[in-house]
């Protein structure tokens, strides 16, 4: 009898403190699991162009999957592994496996597990990236979902026990000026057993798996999970170790805290300002600092993400000029070293 296959979230690997430090106390609990399928829904990057590091990481942990006799492995595109400006994935490197024991699925298509369960197989697209969508005249990414897809790939709908994803459906709420998420009602209409299980928004509920661990501040007090999927669709989340979690630091309550300078943990900062709280706790990055309410001024102000935002688009900006040229050449030498072959 086959194991059990996982389900894993946004992976978002990325190299900076303390992400990288989480994704490596983390592996190896993700790779005591006995299993045959591994499927990892979108976002396997953090960024649309990795470093060195990140490359190296992600190919180490995949490698460690297929030290297991039989396991495969399958990666949905999501939309942080793709580069605007090159308008190219990410995830492209790990073509270079020729078994078959890892694929990049980048179209819509059904995968079937080693316990015969059916996957039916939705990855995130850019609006200029597929060439079936430009053929058939449609403009848009949902287009294509809502329409397209319902029409033509009706009976590998109807044969699918699992409908997998990374985007927003129609059951996420943003607000009242949000046009909300992708229509995925028609799949059900073909199929109602099917199960929908999907990546892309972060905190888990019905049908989404949530990241490895917190990212946003939204995710506070939240226990994220992966998914084991055993024989005849039976669906079991599994809790994930708290490897990094939140903490709250409140400058004008307690100006003489002190923060653990190696501590897993993302910050929640109230009475001050982002500046002042990274040079009053020695904060060298500012993606550590999630949320910042600065309850001094006039107005209370609460900003969240809007400075980490403009710090890491610049931060992109140099990591593409750095790293552009040397990556490719990393990557080869990474994957010769580990035994794997490389295409030119």
């Amino acid at each position: 009898m086959a194991n059990p296959t996982l389900l894993i979230g946004d992976y978002h690997m990325r190299d900076d403190f303390p992400f990288y430090q989480a994704h490596q106390k983390l592996l190896p609990w993700l790779l005591e699991f006995e299993v045959s399928d591994v499927f990892l829904l979108g976002d396997i990057f953090h960024r649309p162009t990795p470093s060195p590091v990140e490359y190296s990481s992600v190919i180490y942990f995949i490698n460690s999957l297929l030290e297991k006799e039989g396991t495969k492995v399958y990666i949905l595109n999501g939309n942080h592994d793709y580069n605007r400006v090159n308008r190219q994935f990410s995830t492209s490197v790990f073509k270079n496996w020729d078994d078959n024991r890892v694929q990049v699925i980048k179209e819509p298509r059904v995968i079937k597990d080693q316990s015969g369960n059916a996957y039916f197989c939705l990855p995130w697209m850019p609006d200029t990236h597929s060439k079936i969508r430009k053929e058939a005249g449609l403009s848009t990414f949902e287009e294509y979902v809502t329409r397209y897809i319902p029409e033509n790939f009706k009976q590998e709908i109807i044969h699918s026990d699992f409908l997998l994803y990374h985007f927003p459906d129609e059951t996420v709420y943003f607000g009242p000026e949000s046009d909300g998420g992708i229509d995925l009602s028609p799949f059900e209409e073909i199929n109602p057993k099917i199960i929908r299980k999907a990546g892309d928004i972060h905190i888990p509920d019905d049908h989404y798996v949530g990241p490895l661990f917190p990212t946003r501040i939204d995710e506070y007090g939240y226990q994220n999970k992966i998914v084991k999927v055993s024989i005849n669709q039976l669906v079991e989340y599994i809790p994930v170790p708290q490897v990094l979690n939140f903490k709250t630091v409140d400058y004008a309550a307690n100006p003489e805290d002190e923060l653990e300078k190696d501590g897993l943990y993302l910050l929640e900062v109230r009475g001050t300002g982002t500046s002042e709280a990274m040079k009053k706790w020695n904060i060298s990055d500012v993606s550590r600092v999630r949320k910042v309410t600065n309850t001094q001024s006039d107005e209370s102000e609460a900003t969240e993400d809007s400075e980490i935002e403009v710090s890491n688009l610049i931060n992109l900006f140099f990591r593409e000029k750095e790293i552009k040229g040397s990556v490719r050449d990393y990557i080869k030498k990474v994957l010769q070293e580990a035994g794997e072959p490389v295409k030119n």
